[in-house]
């Protein structure tokens, strides 16, 4: 695939997951604190959300990552929910951070720093 389509789909990608995914866990007012008071299901989808845009965005700065990343995460539901708790605990520890830092973060930890 040529550079310019996938700078599309990761163009497209991130303006999908700016415009679906819920609000309270978009906002900048929102810490991770109260994110963990949602439901699972939100949780679970906000986490999917930004994984997924994220190995998009990887998939144009370093391909290496974005492999890295989706065998972290894994391809099973089992995996995805061990991942999802690993996630989840973490953001316990860090109550006064926002949700997608810790989940950059933990993206990094794993993989690598985005960027060459």
């Amino acid at each position: 695939m040529r550079k310019s389509s996938l700078a599309q789909i990761a163009a497209i990608t991130a303006i999908a997951f700016a415009s679906s995914m819920p609000t309270y866990a978009a906002s900048e007012s929102v810490k991770t604190k109260e994110f963990l008071t949602y439901d699972y299901a939100s949780q679970e989808y906000f986490i999917k959300l930004t994984i997924n845009t994220a190995t998009v965005i990887a998939t144009q700065i370093r391909p290496d990552m974005a492999q890295c990343i989706a065998s972290w995460y894994g391809d099973t539901p089992a995996e995805t929910k061990k991942k999802d708790a690993e996630i989840l605990a973490t953001m316990k520890r860090l109550p006064e951070t926002y949700p997608s830092a810790v989940l950059i973060a933990i993206l990094q930890k794993h993989c690598g720093k985005f960027g060459k």
